[in-house]
């Protein structure tokens, strides 16, 4: 029987902690594949660690620095952390290059976005839930490949951001989005598995029949792995 792969999944810091929400871990445990902690320390790291990953999850976290869309940087921004966005930026960019899957989370979708070109919205209303993170509270509209992942038109979730994709990264359809225009998914049109979502699907994974269709997100995601 082969060994399970090997997702790295980025962790999130403070001046004096490097952290990672252990329902990320949950979830890439639940779907067969072994998670490995990446703090951020900057680019230097990024060969040595596709030596031991294969596949990459880029988590939830706080703003990027607004320089790497060409805008400058909204007041509201929250948490913005350039070694964070440098190590990031360089993983996915190694990752798109080797064909690796890659998983962006909220943060780590609009990084996608980003990186192939494309910007965000700054701040928004509307889409940072009161309600705790693991309760689904938004109902979010399915179309493309990811419909056809999750055999779904329709899915609630949690909304937890206050900035959005704008423009459209080079190679990215959008594959779910919200009545108000919000976009909250992406799927790269030239790789096997580069799929980014808005929502937090670690947070709903598996809590209740309807929402195996979050861990289902993560199922794919090891199992693009395992075919590659």
């Amino acid at each position: 029987m082969p060994n399970p792969p090997i997702i790295g999944i980025t962790a999130d810091s403070t001046d004096k902690h490097h952290f990672l929400n252990h329902v990320y871990v949950d979830a890439v445990v639940a779907a067969g594949a072994i998670p490995l902690v990446l703090p951020s320390v900057g680019n230097c790291a990024v060969d040595a660690l596709f030596s031991r990953i294969d596949g990459l999850l880029l988590s939830g976290g706080g703003d990027m620095c607004a320089s790497h869309f060409g805008q400058t940087l909204d007041p509201r921004a929250v948490d913005v952390q350039p070694i964070r966005d440098e190590m990031e930026l360089a993983l996915a960019q190694a990752a798109l290059e080797r064909d690796m899957p890659i998983l962006g989370i909220c943060r780590g979708m609009q990084l996608l976005n980003v990186l192939r070109g494309g910007d965000l919205f700054q701040h928004i209303e509307g889409h940072k839930q009161d309600e705790p993170r693991h309760v689904a509270t938004h109902q979010v509209t399915i179309s493309g490949r990811l419909a056809q992942l999750l055999r779904v038109e329709t899915i609630t979730t949690n909304t937890i951001h206050h900035q959005a994709v704008g423009k459209i990264g080079k190679n990215f359809e959008v594959c779910a989005s919200t009545a108000d225009g919000i976009v909250e998914a992406i799927w790269a049109t030239d790789r096997k598995f580069v799929v980014g979502v808005q929502w937090h699907p670690e947070e709903l994974s598996g809590q209740t029949q309807s929402q195996d269709r979050h861990a289902a997100i993560f199922t794919a995601f090891v199992t693009a792995i395992n075919d590659m």
